[in-house]
């Protein structure tokens, strides 16, 4: 389907420009871990029922880090797990794999890794794990509506990775 396809792109395109931004940031997390256990849970047929989780969850995790002032770093700590475990499963969709427990083995590990990044290195993993969720949207979502291969979607994933880490980069050095 074409607007689910233009929906994620759109949406990877904002975080690989804004997603610094904490709230913005959550709001990602929430969506892509959202949108992708929807897609592995219920298959890739309900693409819309993945969209609709990914917003709910996308508004409740952007709610979470607006309520929490005080524990905002241990929050985004566990928001940064759950974009990295996110990613793990995009990045399994996009090379079509299904490793059946597996999968979920390597969301665990995704998960520790984006937590321990948020929690040492809070602005460059914000940085970091923004434009991964970013290219990795856009990327996919090229890939549902042009039908291009895995290895192209991969190729356009870390170029948009790269320019977006650079974009968001020099914003925080010009500070």
């Amino acid at each position: 389907m074409v607007l689910p396809a233009i929906i994620e792109i759109a949406i990877g395109i904002v975080v690989l420009i804004m997603g610094r931004q904490l709230k913005l940031f959550a709001a990602a997390a929430g969506f892509i871990i959202g949108f992708e256990l929807t897609l592995r849970l219920f298959g890739e047929s309900n693409i819309l029922a993945a969209i609709f989780a990914g917003i709910g969850l996308a508004i409740g995790a952007a709610v979470l880090i607006s309520i929490a002032k005080g524990a905002a770093q241990l929050i985004a700590g566990v928001i940064g797990a759950i974009a990295c475990a996110g990613l793990a499963l995009s990045l399994l969709r996009l090379l079509g794999l299904d490793l059946g427990l597996f999968n979920w083995v390597l969301a665990v590990g995704g998960g520790l890794v984006g937590f321990v990044l948020m929690m040492r290195f809070f602005d460059w993993g914000l940085i970091i794990i923004a434009c991964l969720i970013g290219a990795s949207l856009a990327s996919n979502g090229l890939q549902d509506w042009l039908n291009i291969s895995a290895a192209l979607t991969s190729a356009v994933g870390i170029v948009l990775f790269i320019l977006g880490f650079v974009y968001q980069a020099r914003a925080v050095r010009a500070k």
